[in-house]
């Protein structure tokens, strides 16, 4: 595969700038080709989120209306959208079921925590939109397929933000298999290294640049109630990660990538790859508060 210079940037953190020059990846470039930029409305305007923002090109995905139930995430989204060129004026819903119901809204991106993936994307597909979200898909087996049925039903495009898709590094790797120069692959050892800190509370607190933002951040730390939204306190709606209820740890936020590889590389393009056996290893990882303890577990072709 001959890569363009634009195409060796591209990564999960621009994935879709790539959609313009990766049309086979793209879940939106193609109905903007025939009509202008999608419209489209983001739900989840915290961190990854204002990566997406600030990596759309607004020539090809428009975003028009955005979600976030924390007041200084959506002022700060509201900026981002902005500064990128998407509009000047974007509506906020604090409802997300608000943008959905929206008919301007024809694709919905979504990067809220990991457990509402699969509700909001259901949601999304059942009014037709045409749905980004983020890995990981859903947080079990069901919600997943649903998703899928619900695309297929309504005609409309699924894509899940597996960033290793869109690595050169891997398109590589994947070339040299395909073209027999690894020869008969036997083992598959795949690994994530992070040591970086997912305390969220850190990152919020950078973000605070001026006085606007540093009032609606201390608001939120004191008049804010997440009960509603499912969350007991501020700490678990600001580091969702560190608790089971919302996450899945690091089998599923980090070990989906290297899943999802091993799928694209072994599998036929319609039917996954499935091994006679798999190992896999797992830490503790430092900020993780309700998970099991360490462990290891092999599994064999019949065990799904």
């Amino acid at each position: 595969m001959n890569l363009t210079t634009e195409q060796k940037e591209v990564g999960r953190r621009n994935f879709l700038k790539a959609a313009a020059v990766l049309p086979p990846v793209a879940a939106f470039a193609a109905t903007s080709w025939s009509h202008g930029p999608v419209k489209t409305g983001i739900i989840g305007t915290g961190v990854e989120g204002r990566i997406l923002i600030s990596q759309t090109d607004p020539k090809y995905v428009q975003i028009v209306a955005f979600s976030d139930i924390r007041w200084d995430n959506a002022e700060l989204g509201k900026r981002a959208i902005v500064s990128r060129g998407h509009t000047a004026d974007p509506k906020y819903h604090g409802n997300y079921i608000d943008l959905l119901e929206d008919p301007e809204i024809e694709a919905v991106m979504i990067a809220s925590p990991l457990w509402q993936h699969g509700p909001m994307a259901i949601e999304a597909l059942k009014r037709g939109k045409h749905v980004f979200t983020e890995k990981t898909m859903a947080m079990n087996m069901e919600e997943c397929q649903q998703m899928v049925e619900l695309a297929k039903q309504n005609g409309v495009h699924l894509q899940v933000g597996h960033q290793r898709f869109y690595n050169p590094l891997y398109w590589d790797a994947f070339r040299m298999y395909k073209e027999g120069l690894l020869g008969n692959v036997y083992n598959i050892r795949a690994g994530w290294h992070r040591n970086s800190d997912w305390d969220y509370w850190k990152l919020a607190k950078m973000f605070t640049t001026n006085a606007k933002l540093e009032d609606l951040f201390n608001r939120f730390q004191t008049q804010f109630d997440p009960k509603p939204f499912g969350y007991n306190d501020n700490q678990e709606l600001v580091n969702w990660r560190w608790y089971s209820k919302f996450s899945r740890g690091m089998w599923t936020e980090l070990c989906s990538h290297q899943l999802a590889i091993t799928n694209w590389f072994f599998g036929d393009g319609v039917n996954d790859a499935v091994p006679k056996f798999a190992m896999a290893t797992c830490g503790h990882y430092k900020v993780e508060a309700d998970f099991p303890p360490p462990q290891s577990r092999l599994y064999a072709k019949d065990d799904r």
